[in-house]
């Protein structure tokens, strides 16, 4: 049966309405889901598609196991939003059977919950990613954690996204159950029995600023000393599915291929002002780092990109999988 945390931590999943956001089922852990955190899982194998179980948290950040540093990555913060859910129900039931006995039950329930939640989202930007893995190299030798993991047969999963609690807020769920029953032989009236029953159920829990109710991962591969963050392309198609930015990402790449797909040499090139101006804040860094996943060099400042005509077949790749995504959300 799923605790009180976790029950709350689907419920705020659900209100979010983000699907790749999973719940943290326990409350005194729950601020090693924080973003830059480690989270470790076995390796999948076959019994993986059938039985998955879910991330283990660790004690250690990816900041742990790279060059440190004297600033903080920068974190991109939204919020804060409201969470209440008061539910009150009771329910009465009753059942008569005459079959030689005379058996009369009767029951009722009573439910009661409460909550109140302020929270925000931390995300991680893919600006940040870019800093991180061109600045901060792994630390030589490795860790010894990252040892452990490789020794266990383990991958590593990094949080890339975590809704955190800002209020001190105290969860109350009340239950009650009362039953009533009566048996009497027919026709024999000395013969009877009779019995009652109440159960009451009452459960507080404190949740303290700062604890995280749900995250979101990317699976961290090292490789040659070098660190890189998996699927960080397929995170940033989803985002841009779920801000319904798709439609303009798709004239932007268009316009870089139409410009230069018959370049066969490196070259300087502008991005286009009208179709920049579509796209702001975190939905253009969104976009420009899918551009720049493609392998493809842009200095940020002058929106200007430089054109490597050997990483022509991975934008003509993203091209084709933004058409796809356009097509299946207007289906």
């Amino acid at each position: 049966m799923p605790s009180l945390f976790e029950r709350e931590a689907k419920k705020v999943v659900k209100e979010l309405g983000k699907k790749d956001l999973k719940p943290v089922t326990s409350c005194h852990n729950s601020t090693q889901f924080r973003p830059f955190c480690l989270l470790r899982k076995k390796t999948r194998n076959i019994l993986s598609c059938f039985w998955e179980k879910p991330p283990i948290p660790t004690d250690f950040s990816l900041l742990d196991i790279l060059d440190p540093s004297s600033t903080d990555p920068e974190l991109t913060h939204k919020g804060p939003f409201c969470f209440s859910d008061k539910v009150d129900g009771q329910l009465k039931a009753g059942v008569d059977v005459d079959t030689g006995l005379n058996v009369e039950v009767s029951g009722g329930a009573m439910l009661s919950h409460g909550s109140s939640l302020k929270m925000q989202t931390l995300t991680v930007p893919h600006a940040t990613w870019t800093t991180l893995q061109k600045n901060r190299k792994l630390l030589n030798p490795e860790h010894s954690f990252l040892w452990e993991c490789w020794s266990r047969g383990e991958d590593l999963y990094v949080v890339t996204e975590a809704v955190e609690v800002l209020n001190d807020t105290i969860i109350n769920s009340i239950s009650n159950m009362e039953s009533d029953g009566k048996i009497s032989f027919l026709g024999t009236s000395n013969v009877k029995s009779q019995g009652q029953g109440h159960i009451s159920t009452k459960k507080s829990l404190s949740i303290p600023p700062g604890s995280i109710l749900a995250y979101r991962t990317v699976k961290l591969l090292i490789k040659e000393k070098e660190w890189a963050l998996n699927d960080t392309q397929h995170n940033l198609l989803a985002q841009s599915l779920e801000k319904k930015i798709v439609p303009q990402q798709l004239e932007l790449v268009k316009s870089i291929l139409e410009a230069n797909f018959n370049q066969f040499h490196k070259c300087f090139f502008l991005l286009q002002p009208e179709f920049l101006s579509l796209l702001h804040g975190e939905d253009l860094d969104i976009t420009l780092g899918l551009v720049e996943e493609c392998g493809l060099k842009l200095q940020r400042a002058g929106q200007l990109l430089i054109w490597d005509p050997d990483e022509k077949n991975l934008l003509c790749a993203l091209y084709g999988a933004l058409s796809c995504l356009l097509s299946l959300a207007e289906d």
